[in-house]
Formats: structure tokens, C-alpha cells, sequence
């Protein structure tokens, strides 16, 4: 279960270094002409990039939901 965990955590740490990435080309795009901020592009890479983070916020909450209920029900069971 360690491993899936870790593999869980790295996973996670991957997606948030591609959401940074995708912000950094959004910020790039911004220089382009008729990509300025507040332009319909923008505003659409930036609602998607917000709606991926808060997914991936969604997930790992769930995710440490989940492992701190497998971790009460097992100290239940060992004591």
C-alpha cells in the first residue's frame, strides 16, 4: 500500500508541474497580439488551467480522505 501511495503522491507532483508549465505558456501567449489578458484565449486557458487545479485539489483531498479512513479502521482493528 506504500507504494501505491508514493506512486499516488509522485503522480500528483507531476500533474502540478504540468499545470506550472501550462500557466508559463499562458503568460507567454499573453504577449502574442489579439492574445492579450482579458481576451476570450485567455480567458478560456485560464478557466481550463483553474478547473484542472482545482480537479487535481478534488482528487487529493479525496485521496487523503480515503488514507486517513483506511488508517483509523486499521488502528480499530489492531487495537
Amino acid at each position: 500500500m506504500d507504494n501505491d501511495v508514493t506512486a499516488s503522491l509522485k503522480k500528483a507532483k507531476f500533474v502540478k508541474l504540468k499545470l506550472e508549465a501550462l500557466d508559463r505558456s499562458n503568460d507567454v501567449n499573453r504577449s502574442l497580439p489579439g492574445c492579450g489578458s482579458g481576451s476570450s484565449s485567455d480567458r478560456t486557458c485560464t478557466s481550463v488551467v483553474n478547473g484542472l487545479r482545482k480537479k487535481l485539489s478534488d482528487s487529493m483531498n479525496n485521496f487523503n480522505d480515503l488514507r486517513n479512513k483506511m488508517s483509523s479502521e486499521y488502528h480499530e482493528t489492531v487495537a
